[in-house]
């Protein structure tokens, strides 16, 4: 599901032979049919990650509803990461310019500090 970037719906996870109950084992789930939604999280269009939950096929609510809110779900996670992402970038970028500004503020104490020594030793030569 996360190599192909595309939402998976298995509509009754015990009939599914290639659902693996890698997740959460099937003692755990209700005796109910339990069906399994996922849905890719991306950023900038690339999928990284899955959100996906399993569903009591039972309830009164829409499976289509439960898609709208995991889709918002997975959409504020992929702006999330990427929101994460540039502000990383912004943080490595002011403390290079910090560094720099740095080593400047030195480079330039210690030309002044060199300029006050030489006109100290200089004046005491003279006298």
């Amino acid at each position: 599901m996360l190599a192909s970037g595309l939402p998976a719906i298995v509509q009754d996870i015990d009939a599914e032979p290639l659902f693996l109950f890698r997740a959460v084992k099937r003692s755990q789930l209700p005796a109910e049919t339990v069906a399994f939604i996922a849905l890719p999280i991306e950023v900038k269009g690339v999928p990284i990650g899955v959100l996906a939950c399993h569903r009591i096929r039972s309830r009164q609510r829409h499976l289509n509803d439960d898609m709208a809110v995991l889709r918002v779900l997975a959409t504020l996670a992929g702006q999330l990461l990427q929101l994460e992402e540039l502000v990383a970038e912004q943080t490595r970028q002011l403390e290079a310019r910090n560094a720099v500004l740095a080593q400047a503020l030195n480079t330039n104490s210690a030309l002044r500090a060199d300029r006050q020594f030489t006109a100290v030793a200089a004046g005491a030569q003279r006298a």
